[in-house]
């Protein structure tokens, strides 16, 4: 291979091409979704005919009261639901829109999450290609058009969004010990948990977190971890278990 071909291939991997790509991938796969409807399967029990969210007799405080102490408590996904009702009222595209944004910015943390944890196994040149390859399954898994085509599957990508920007500034905390960063990571921790019960093994990731960049378990590192045991138990409480 030559100057010439090595240096087009680095410029092909640059971080900010791979991100454009796997933009456009995602879009490709999951743009159609515009068009679509709410279904007759849960949307409208839990949106357009859910006064929660429906009904200006309830108020946007209501939606942390709906579902209380139940498994399926997710209350920041109704309030959003509530708030583009308020806003554009109950326009499917909107809805939709709002999925398939949201799991873009997903694909694109995991991508930024993957450069991160991969830097220690890979040479740094193939870095941008292994970590978007990563996100390219991320983004295209067929798992994943569940959560993106039907409307009452917000809870599922803003929980991961919430979860992932949360271990990536929980990951700058280990690196800096900022203050704004681990704050950052209770915050995001919260949300996420508000989002979708899921996030209760939030704790968990932490501590794999630790292992990947070689903490060892002791007071010095259970100390901080003392926030999202609480936020753990909030979850276990709020979801009835």
């Amino acid at each position: 291979m030559n100057n010439k071909e090595a240096s087009f291939l680095k410029q092909l991997t640059e971080p900010r091409l791979v991100i454009g790509f796997l933009i456009f991938v995602s879009l490709a796969c999951f743009g159609m979704t515009l068009s679509f409807d709410f279904l007759t399967f849960d949307d409208n029990t839990f949106i357009t005919k859910n006064d929660i969210v429906a009904s200006d007799d309830f108020t946007f405080a209501d939606c942390f009261r709906y579902k209380f102490m139940e498994h399926d408590y997710f209350p920041l996904t109704f309030l959003i639901f509530r708030l583009l009702r308020v806003l554009f009222g109950f326009n499917p595209l909107v809805f939709h829109a709002l999925n398939v944004v949201l799991h873009i910015a997903n694909v694109i943390l995991v991508f930024v999450l993957c450069t991160k944890i991969l830097k220690k196994f890979v040479v740094e040149s193939t870095l941008s290609v292994w970590a978007g390859a990563i996100a390219l399954i991320f983004a295209i898994h067929p798992m994943h058009v569940e959560s993106v085509a039907w409307v009452i599957d917000l809870k599922d990508i803003l929980f991961t969004l919430f979860y992932l920007a949360g271990v990536l500034t929980y990951m700058k905390w280990l690196e800096t010990r900022n203050k704004t960063s681990y704050t950052l990571t209770i915050v995001f921790a919260l949300i996420s948990l508000l989002s979708k019960s899921t996030a209760i093994t939030f704790i968990a990731i932490l501590f794999l977190t630790d292992w990947l960049q070689g903490e060892k378990i002791n007071k010095k590192t259970l100390i901080p971890k003392i926030p999202f045991f609480a936020v753990t138990l909030f979850g276990f409480y709020v979801f009835g278990l």
